[in-house]
């Protein structure tokens, strides 16, 4: 074996060893973001749902569950969407419900602020 062998071979154990690491915190955020959307889609479906009368609370959503995407460009956040879904109990019938929400973020850094002249004077 050679020298440049040598140096590549402990270059790529490196960089496996780097993408290992990189891959175990994917997995930690993953498991983090899962649960974050089981908690989402359970609020987000409650919205709209009112007390049954009384001082009851509204039912829980069953089988709550949710996902996400996200779109980059040029390295910025660009798009995210993420969906949710369960069975929420209304009139004593089972519905199925899924709702998905699309946010698209564009024109980062043009807007554009001008400060009245009257403004301006009392803040300085």
């Amino acid at each position: 074996m050679t020298l440049d062998d040598r140096q590549a071979s402990s270059e790529a154990a490196a960089e496996a060893d780097s993408l290992e690491n990189l891959r175990a915190r994917i997995d930690a955020l993953d498991s983090q973001i899962a649960h974050l959307l089981q908690e989402r889609a359970t609020v987000s479906l409650r919205v709209g749902q009112t007390k049954g009368g009384g001082d009851t609370a509204p039912p829980e959503p069953k089988n709550a569950k949710g996902s996400v995407k996200f779109w980059l460009k040029d390295g910025q956040l660009a798009k995210y969407e993420y969906k949710v879904s369960g069975t929420i109990t209304f009139n004593g019938e089972d519905r199925d419900i899924e709702r998905t929400t699309s946010v698209e973020i564009k024109d980062v850094g043009k807007t554009k602020v001008e400060v009245p002249e009257g403004a301006k004077k009392k803040l300085t």
